[in-house]
């Protein structure tokens, strides 16, 4: 069929699937390069005879599907210059079979290639945003200011039924219950300012 991708197996089509998990785009690929590239695209053609010439792509890693060993081989992206293509866009895009498996690995191996790719794919180069800086907390004090702020007691029986309010040992000094003096609910609290540190020995002058 003239400028068509044909899978004649359907039958193995899940089979092929898990040892060339994107080879739907690898032949999608092919008809990109013929309709909208052209097979006389300059740039292309240059990048592949310098991988050519580089022979970086002699024996790479190949990936036979799960649980089977991998192999070392020639890349069957070094066919041809459709091969290239189509190989290398299967790892710009998903996971190749032959090393470059991936988009990461292809810009290390082959980074003029990665460059070709994303301009003619129009893929934009994305970066992971960089998480809000959270402010370090201050250093939490291993016990509380024994220093009152305030006691709130019960009008009736005064300091037997009380709860404590201190410093949270923090460097902005949020008032928080430290203690209380029962386990009642439901009781009526005043609120008493407490000096920091009572002197009962201290009194005024005459």
């Amino acid at each position: 069929m003239l400028k068509s991708v044909e899978f004649s197996n359907v039958f193995i089509f899940e089979k092929e699937s898990k040892r060339m998990p994107v080879f739907v785009l690898h032949e999608l690929s092919h008809a990109y390069h013929d309709l909208v590239l052209g097979w006389e695209h300059a740039g292309l053609a240059a990048v592949y005879a310098r991988a050519m010439t580089s022979k970086g792509y002699d024996c790479v890693e190949r990936s036979r599907g799960p649980k089977l060993a991998h192999t070392f081989e020639r890349a069957y992206a070094m066919t041809d210059v459709g091969e290239y293509f189509a190989e290398n866009s299967e790892a710009l895009f998903g996971r190749n079979d032959f090393y470059p498996f991936t988009r990461e690995e292809l810009g290390k191996h082959d980074p003029g290639m990665l460059a070709l790719l994303q301009q003619e794919w129009q893929v934009t180069t994305t970066t992971t945003p960089t998480p809000p800086t959270t402010p370090t907390p201050p250093p939490v004090s291993a016990a509380f200011d024994a220093r009152c702020y305030y006691r709130l007691t019960t009008q009736a029986q005064g300091d037997a039924l009380s709860l404590d309010i201190v410093n949270d040992s923090r460097a902005n000094n949020v008032p928080i219950l430290a203690k209380t003096g029962c386990n009642d609910s439901g009781q009526l609290w005043k609120v008493t300012p407490v000096p920091a540190n009572p002197d009962p020995e201290v009194k005024d002058s005459p």
